[in-house]
């Protein structure tokens, strides 16, 4: 896991210079159907406790395959399929082809990232990201982002949307959770060599001899972009984002 945080920090160094003063990087998984989304949220130490303190930069590396046939054609993030028709197509084709565009076959719906900061006005603008295979996205975490649930009947009932989240920190205080149990910002645990052990996972994240410096390239695909990030349901002006008290996840 350290090799994997030392070469995603290098990809991050590309975009963003800031990756550079990082000394920790905190890790965390998803394993989610194509219906279940994730509530908006910004990302902080302990939960915002004491104060809010953002990481320098938080990613998300998609791990498991995002269509349900290997073979398909389609593009890998579901956005860069441009509508094709022969000449003698019929209206209902290229209607059939749009939405074929803005309904992809993969598992899981997109990761949407605004430009809203906590406490500040209502976001403008949103970016979409799509799930592909070996996609790898950053962004600052400290606006406010989630998941959107998957559109439609699952494209593999059986299949899961699977994404690795690493936030880099330059100061993070490391946290000893209560029993045996994991918690957030704990340590990483030791690889143990008893197969009975409840903390057996970390034995399959060792280090990989040859490294990361032979992966291949993944082409980069464009992120989608998203005018209007909040819609209006009723005709009283709205006066800024909801509390997190009053707010539930829903999927």
């Amino acid at each position: 896991m350290h090799q994997l945080a030392h070469h995603l920090q290098q990809l991050a160094l590309q975009h963003c210079p800031a990756a550079a003063g990082a000394q920790y990087a905190e890790f965390w998984a998803h394993c989610r159907r194509h219906s279940s989304g994730h509530q908006l949220h910004y990302d902080s130490d302990d939960e915002g406790q004491g104060g809010v303190r953002n990481p320098i930069f938080t990613s998300i590396l998609y791990l498991a395959p995002n269509t349900a046939n290997p073979n398909s054609s389609s593009s890998s993030t579901g956005a860069d399929a441009k509508p094709e028709a022969s000449e003698n197509g019929s209206m209902a084709q290229q209607q059939q082809q749009q939405l074929q565009q803005e309904r992809p076959s993969f598992v899981g719906g997109p990761t949407l990232v605004t430009d809203q900061l906590l406490g500040g006005p209502l976001a403008t603008k949103g970016w979409l990201a799509y799930p592909a295979t070996n996609r790898f996205i950053m962004f600052d975490g400290k606006y406010l982002h989630g998941v959107i649930p998957g559109r439609g009947p699952s494209p593999a009932p059986d299949a899961r949307r699977t994404t690795l989240m690493m936030a880099f920190w330059k100061e993070l205080k490391c946290r000893t959770p209560p029993g045996t149990g994991v918690g957030a910002c704990m340590h990483m645990p030791p690889a143990s060599a008893d197969s009975s052990s409840s903390q057996e996972w970390p034995r399959a994240l060792a280090a990989r001899p040859g490294g990361w410096g032979s992966c291949l390239p993944v082409p980069v695909q464009g992120v989608v972009p998203v005018s209007t990030v909040w819609q209006p349901v009723s005709s009283k002006e709205a006066a800024g984002a909801a509390s997190y008290d009053v707010c539930y996840q829903g999927f």
